[in-house]
C-alpha cells in the first residue's frame, strides 16, 4: 500500500452485544484509560433513559495496537473487572481486549491474516476477511470526502498538540519566574 493509511476505527453491535474497535499506531501510553473512556462513552450511548441498568448489552472494546503496550510480548490480552483479592469476577459484561500486532510469539491462528495485513500489508488470498477488510480500505483511501476528514483530523490534531507544548512551556516559564521572584524576597 502506498497511500496514507485509513484508521479503521468503528463501532459495532449486533442483537446481544456491543463492541467498539479502535486502530492504534502510536504508543502514547494511555490504552487503558482511553479504553476506560470509551467504555463507559459507550454504555452512555447505548442506555436510554429511564431503563434498567441491566438492560446494558455485554461491552467489547478492542484495540488493535501496532506496538505492545504492556511490553509482555503477547499477542492477547483480555480483561475484565473483578475482585483481585477474591478473583471473583464483577459481572458486568464489560470486557477490554488489546492486541499487539507486534507479538513475535505464537500468534492465535485466527489473528495471523490480520495481523500480518496490518503489519506488512499482505493480503492473504485464503481469507475472504481480510480480502473485504483491503477492498474497503481501498475504497476509502480513493474517497476524496474521506481524505478531506482525515487531513481534518490530522490537523486538528497537530495543532492541538503544538498548543499544548506551547501552553506547558508559558506554564513552566512562568513558574520559573514566580520561583526566582520569591527566591530573592
Amino acid at each position: 500500500v502506498t497511500s496514507k493509511s485509513v484508521r479503521m476505527d468503528g463501532l459495532f453491535e449486533d442483537r446481544t452485544s456491543w463492541f467498539n474497535i479502535e486502530m492504534q499506531v502510536e504508543n502514547r501510553k494511555d490504552i487503558p484509560y482511553r479504553s476506560r473512556y470509551y467504555s463507559a462513552a459507550l454504555d452512555v450511548k447505548n442506555l436510554k433513559k429511564g431503563a434498567e441498568y441491566t438492560s446494558l448489552n455485554p461491552s467489547y472494546i478492542i484495540f488493535i495496537c501496532q506496538f505492545d503496550c504492556f511490553d509482555k510480548d503477547e499477542a492477547v490480552y483480555f480483561f475484565q473487572r473483578m475482585d483481585p483479592q477474591k478473583f471473583l469476577p464483577l459481572g458486568d459484561n464489560s470486557y477490554i481486549i488489546i492486541l499487539n500486532t507486534r507479538c513475535s510469539k505464537e500468534v492465535p491462528e485466527g489473528l495471523k491474516a490480520l495481523f500480518d495485513y496490518l503489519n506488512e500489508g499482505k493480503v492473504c488470498t485464503g481469507d475472504d476477511f481480510i480480502g473485504k477488510i483491503h477492498n474497503e480500505v481501498i475504497s476509502l483511501q480513493h474517497d476524496e470526502e474521506v481524505a478531506q476528514i482525515m487531513t481534518m483530523e490530522e490537523e486538528y490534531e497537530r495543532r492541538n498538540t503544538a498548543a499544548r507544548r506551547e501552553g506547558l512551556e508559558q506554564g513552566l516559564e512562568q513558574g520559573r519566574a514566580e520561583g526566582d521572584a520569591a527566591a530573592t524576597l
